[in-house]
């Protein structure tokens, strides 16, 4: 599945996991029409994409922020969503009192199936929303020394080498499913 994948390490330690980082992402790639592209790599953060070239992808830059969507907003223009997300970054990057409130205002006045991650360039913050009924799959873990966001499942386990099933959950979902 193509898509955004995200870790977070706040011992700032990802440059030393860099070749098991990518192993993951690389791991996504199950098909020659899929390509990867690390879009920002640091000591704390890593974002990459996997897709092939048709898939709705665009990264906007401006002194403050880097703004990275992935999937399709429909009822706006470039040059509206530019404005309009640069002026939600500043919302929330600013004003935290009524930035809950900003982002949810927006995101029921913006149609369309999309991942949003902000980083903020001078303070190294992220924020990572997604629209209004989630359409498109996030998975995410949390670990000891920070966070992993990614499209892909695949992704969060390759990098955990972690692809046990909770027994628990399956029982669960098959009473669910049989209740």
């Amino acid at each position: 599945m193509p898509g955004l994948s995200f870790v977070c390490d706040f011992n700032e330690n990802l440059k030393q996991e860099e070749a098991r980082v990518l192993q993951s992402l690389r791991s996504l790639v199950h098909s020659e029409l899929y390509g990867y592209d690390v879009l920002y790599h640091d000591k704390s953060y890593f974002l990459g994409i996997t897709r092939y070239n048709e898939y709705p992808f665009t990264v906007l830059q401006s002194d403050k922020y880097s703004i990275y969507i992935e999937g399709r907003i429909y009822n706006k223009n470039y040059s509206l969503l530019n404005r309009e997300l640069q002026e939600l970054a500043d919302n929330i990057f600013r004003e935290r009192s009524t930035s809950r409130k900003v982002l949810s205002e927006w995101l029921l006045r913006t149609d369309g199936d999309f991942v949003i991650i902000v980083l903020e360039k001078n303070s190294k913050e992220i924020i990572i929303f997604n629209d209004a009924l989630g359409r498109l799959p996030l998975y995410y873990c949390e670990i000891p020394r920070g966070l992993c966001v990614s499209r892909e499942i695949r992704f969060i386990a390759n990098l955990f080498n972690d692809n046990r099933f909770d027994r628990m959950a399956i029982a669960h979902a098959c009473y669910l499913v049989t209740h």
